[in-house]
């Protein structure tokens, strides 16, 4: 476990450095505005959510080492961690999509081009994201419901 908690320590600390690398620019193109303003938005986003998703994997390792099995808070953490990952498929295909509307000097059809590049991304670039998030609501909706199974043999005991 001790190992666990130093390389856990250690990705957390590159993607707070990560952040804090980013910021002073992404600031900067924020009060710029512009078409570049989008992308940073998106960066910042994607990264806020990866600390996020180590905080709820943090929060399921204290959890699991407490208690010594997955219990049903396990479960709530579970679809959090899920939706979060969610986020970051669609936080990464809407920067791709914009990335390639922007780029695209043809006018008309934009809201096709847009629609298109979004689920060109979301569904080929990063399925693995969408499929590990289903897969944790999957895995809650288990942990859920063997929980109770497991409560009701303990009352029947």
């Amino acid at each position: 476990m001790k190992t666990t908690k130093v390389i856990f320590s250690l990705i957390m600390i590159f993607i707070f450095i990560d952040f804090i690398s980013y910021l002073p620019a992404s600031i900067k193109h924020l009060t710029n505005g512009g078409n570049d303003a989008i992308n940073w938005i998106c960066k910042m986003l994607v990264m806020v959510a990866m600390f996020g998703m180590g905080l709820v994997f943090y929060q399921l390792q204290k959890q699991f080492s407490k208690i010594g099995y997955v219990a049903i808070k396990s479960a709530f953490w579970l679809k959090i961690l899920g939706f979060l990952c969610l986020f970051l498929a669609i936080i990464s295909s809407l920067q791709n999509a914009t990335n390639i509307l922007l780029s695209n000097e043809i006018v008309e059809n934009q809201l096709f081009i847009f629609t298109r590049a979004f689920l060109a991304h979301f569904l080929v670039r990063t399925p693995i994201q969408t499929l590990f998030s289903l897969f944790l609501f999957l895995f809650s909706s288990f942990v859920e419901k063997a929980s109770i199974v497991k409560q009701e043999n303990e009352s029947f005991i």
